[in-house]
């Protein structure tokens, strides 16, 4: 689960910082500074930041990861559905060139065929 303050996690990962504190006796005074974990990511090409406790991280992360992996799959389908579009043109095109008669698109087939890809 995300931290409270939403962060859209579509673009952006998690990064660690050296930060200061600003606290008058802390360690960070004397120039040695904090580890802090931060999401950054982009909004309308702005870079933001926002903190990440440490006890959140791993579910952060964890959900950043899934994201990615999920656009990434998208990804990888949308080009698959794109290439087979063009090779049943250009089968298509073969046919007609070739003046056979084609045959009327079955559409429960091709809901099936995309059901199947969709799974893999």
């Amino acid at each position: 689960m995300l931290p409270k303050i939403f962060i859209p996690t579509t673009n952006g990962g998690v990064y660690l910082q050296k930060v200061r504190c600003g606290k008058k006796n802390c360690k960070c005074a004397s120039g040695e500074k904090h580890e802090a974990y931060y999401y950054f990511y982009r909004v309308d090409g702005k870079l933001m930041k926002q903190y990440i406790w440490k006890a959140d991280l791993n579910e952060v992360v964890e959900e950043i990861d899934f994201v990615t992996e999920f656009r990434h799959r998208i990804r990888y389908k949308t080009k698959v559905m794109k290439d087979q579009v063009k090779e049943i043109k250009a089968e298509k095109k073969a046919k007609k060139e070739a003046g056979i008669k084609e045959e009327p698109i079955d559409w429960n087939m091709l809901s099936r065929m995309i059901e199947k890809i969709l799974k893999k």
